[in-house]
């Protein structure tokens, strides 16, 4: 018995297609259950190690990266160390307070 070759093709079938059923025009997609929090409470930022508590999320974020020389890293992470915080929590929360006083 011979093996069905895989399609060339990374598109779905026509046959396929036709078996996924339409969304109806009055269907919404899931709401962002951060939004409401968000827009009463502002964001919050969290400074501790490790995954929030149930209920305590902030949200989704973005990941970027920022080019700073070794010597400031340095004393981000001493920083950090003496704090007991995350470099990226500290870094996070200077840019904020950066932010409140440069656009007010």
């Amino acid at each position: 018995m011979k093996k069905k070759k895989a399609p060339d093709s990374p598109e779905p079938s026509g046959a396929s297609l036709r078996a996924v059923p339409e969304l109806p025009a009055t269907s919404k997609g899931t709401p962002n259950p951060y939004a409401k929090r968000i827009a009463a409470q502002g964001i919050e930022l969290r400074v501790g190690r490790g995954r929030p508590t149930r209920r305590k999320e902030v949200g989704p974020t973005v990941v970027k990266s920022v080019r700073l020389p070794l010597a400031v890293w340095k004393r981000l992470e001493k920083q950090a160390r003496s704090e007991g915080v995350a470099m990226h929590a500290l870094v996070r929360a200077a840019l904020v307070e950066w932010l409140a006083r440069r656009v007010a």
